[in-house]
């Protein structure tokens, strides 16, 4: 479970420094009780990453998990991320899903979405697996709204509560 964790997380990382991961991970042991590392301990340590709080809420989203999703969107927010990079990257996560419906509709399924998707094939599989709980229309209309929401953001005219209906309304 970690370390399926671990990879899914770093997959969302585009470019990834292996110095900056480095010292992530000698931050480990602080952590972990024993000699074994648990997808909460790395959870833990990641938590503070803006990219890995990401991947954490959008997770949330997958799994339609509206009170945690909901409670990790504040939690970025009163740690001072910066809105539009949430914007961001939620819209990220919530264009892979339309991309991956689509390949699926097409016929394309499993492992095999990896390469259209540019993922590693087991994440891509998995993606796939968490595509298929979504309807293409609320994919579509959240993705408008996300859309609408960086412009907003970015000329002062909306605030957080809008990012909380767009969570809402994908889980």
């Amino acid at each position: 479970d970690a370390r399926e964790y671990f990879l899914s997380a770093i997959a969302g990382l585009d470019p990834i420094s292996l110095n900056f991961l480095s010292g992530e991970l000698e931050k480990l042991p602080l952590f972990v009780e024993g000699n074994l590392v648990t997808r909460e301990n790395l959870e833990e340590i990641f938590s503070t990453l803006p990219e890995i709080s990401n991947f954490a809420l959008n997770e949330e989203i997958s799994k339609k998990n509206s009170k945690r999703a909901i409670e990790l969107l504040r939690r970025q927010i009163h740690d001072g991320i910066f809105l539009p990079l949430i914007v961001g990257m939620l819209s990220k996560h919530v264009r892979q899903l339309i991309q991956t419906k689509i390949l699926i509709k097409r016929g394309i399924r499993g492992k095999n979405l990896g390469k259209p998707l540019e993922m590693n094939p087991f994440i891509a599989e998995k993606f796939g697996q968490t595509a298929e709980k979504f309807l293409m229309q609320t994919l579509e209309e959240s993705y408008l709204n996300l859309c609408d929401a960086d412009y907003l953001f970015k000329t002062g005219g909306a605030g957080a509560e809008l990012l909380e209906e767009v969570v809402l309304k994908l889980c």
